[in-house]
């Protein structure tokens, strides 16, 4: 991802983007203004958004909210920086203002149009604002973008599973990359039953599946982690679903948050391992 000023961009494994000199190395470029952020004049937003994406990525327990007032000042200073938009848009989400996470991402997707990630994240946030059409239609056009990543599909597997809309969704799976392929299908039949409420089968569907041994995260694993583990629950394994609720926390960032919160899990994790 080039940008106007002769730097380039890349995405971090917990989905933020980072900015880089040219041809990805080095030190990104400069602004070509400056703006005050506490006191303190800022003449790079590109640094600025990397530090803001750093302290996401530290143990502080405020980052979120630090990392919220620094994305929106940059907003305020360049909002057609993409970097700052996504990272913003992202930001929102996971403080679940959707409203204005869809806003954010609607800017980044006019700036850079066709990037899969953003169709991605506008698809999540108007899902939960209740616009059906057009999160589908988003998270089509992510699939369409990106045939090597599954992570769309698996989410238009989950939305239509969830509203029990008659359209087949079973066919979102079977377009995915082939290596992927039994997974992702035994994913969606695991979400499916899990979504009509049969959590026996569904919990022996999540039991049998193998994610693929890979470099990064699987994606998608973070909401897989949480419906095996409400599944386990279900049947009374309690061993299991405090595993799989300990390995949703290593995603601290993810759309799963949607649903849940890192409270809720550590709360359940610490009664329910009493209990065993």
């Amino acid at each position: 991802m080039e940008t106007e000023t002769n730097g380039s961009m890349t995405l971090t494994d917990n989905d933020f983007v980072i900015c880089k000199g040219k041809n990805f190395s080095g030190d990104p470029p400069s602004s070509r203004g400056s703006f005050e952020f506490e006191g303190k004049k800022i003449t790079s937003l590109p640094d600025f958004n990397n530090e803001l994406v750093s302290l996401l990525n530290s143990d502080s327990p405020d980052r979120l909210n630090r990392a919220y007032e620094m994305a929106k000042a940059g907003y305020e200073f360049d909002p057609v920086f993409f970097p700052i938009v996504y990272n913003y848009g992202r930001i929102e989400s996971i403080r679940k203002d959707f409203k204005n996470a869809e806003k954010i991402f609607l800017k980044a997707n006019a700036l850079m149009k066709k990037y899969y990630r953003t169709m991605i994240h506008l698809g999540l946030v108007q899902d939960r604002l209740g616009k059906f059409q057009e999160s589908v239609q988003n998270l089509q056009l992510a699939a369409k973008e990106n045939p090597f990543s599954d992570e769309a599909r698996l989410y238009l597997c989950e939305i239509y599973a969830k509203t029990g809309h008659p359209r087949s969704y079973h066919r979102f799976p079977k377009l995915s990359y082939p290596f992927q392929r039994k997974v992702n299908e035994s994913i969606c039949e695991g979400m499916i039953e899990y979504y009509k409420r049969n959590f026996p089968k569904a919990y022996k569907v999540f039991r049998r599946i193998q994610i693929p041994n890979s470099d990064k995260p699987f994606q998608y694993s973070a909401k897989l982690h949480l419906l095996f583990a409400e599944s386990a629950l279900e049947v009374f394994d309690l061993k299991t679903a405090v595993q799989e609720w300990s390995k949703v926390l290593e995603f601290p960032f993810d759309s799963v948050f949607f649903d849940t919160s890192e409270f809720t899990l550590r709360r359940k994790i610490k009664t329910y391992t009493e209990i065993k």
